[in-house]
């Protein structure tokens, strides 16, 4: 019985350094993660609004409306180029999808593109692939964002109705912000 209680103790003084080894490299190590999460989502407004360095166009934060972001071109005044928003859904086959959608200064798709998901390779995946994204492009941020399948125009990616509808519903939240975001920057911008 005293061994057993020994062994036990031993393990508990295991697991609570681990745990402490664990917290130390949460803590030392968030500002990083938060830093290159933050780029990777300055990347993918950049390439949704298809900016490119060295262009005049500089972005910044829309005011009042989070993960949302302004390309402007030149300086005074600043013209409008796009907006950036990004958009989820809690509806994905491997759980959620995220995304940045880019509309242009007139409210139309650029396009848009997959931050975050955890679909099936090789099906859902394929949400982030030019062909899938290209039945968005054009379309006003007031359309209907709906697979063919729901009463909608957009193809969805065969054999996976699932991701794809979710893909289709984050294009919706990000693009019910539009218009609040291009409001909010005219608004900053005089």
């Amino acid at each position: 019985m005293r061994e057993i209680a020994r062994l036990a103790i031993l393990l508990a003084a295991i697991a609570a350094a681990c745990a402490a080894i664990l917290v130390y490299v949460d803590k030392t190590t968030a500002t990083a993660r938060a830093e290159t999460a933050r780029s990777r989502g300055l990347a993918a407004v950049g390439h949704v609004l298809a900016v490119r360095p060295g262009d005049g166009t500089r972005i910044v934060e829309v005011p009042g409306i989070p993960g949302a972001y302004a390309a402007l071109r030149g300086s005074s005044p600043a013209t409008l180029a796009g907006i950036a928003i990004a958009g989820r859904s809690t509806h994905g086959y491997g759980g959620d999808v995220e995304l940045v959608a880019g509309f242009g200064a007139d409210g139309r798709m650029m396009d848009f593109e997959v931050t975050d998901a955890h679909e099936t390779p090789g099906l859902g995946a394929k949400i982030a692939r030019p062909a899938f994204r290209a039945g968005f492009a054009g379309r006003l941020f007031d359309a209907p964002w709906r697979l063919r399948k729901d009463g909608g125009d957009i193809d969805a990616v065969t054999s996976a109705t699932i991701s794809s509808r979710a893909a289709a519903e984050a294009v919706a939240d990000a693009a019910s912000r539009y218009a609040a975001a291009r409001a909010a920057i005219l608004g900053a911008a005089n």
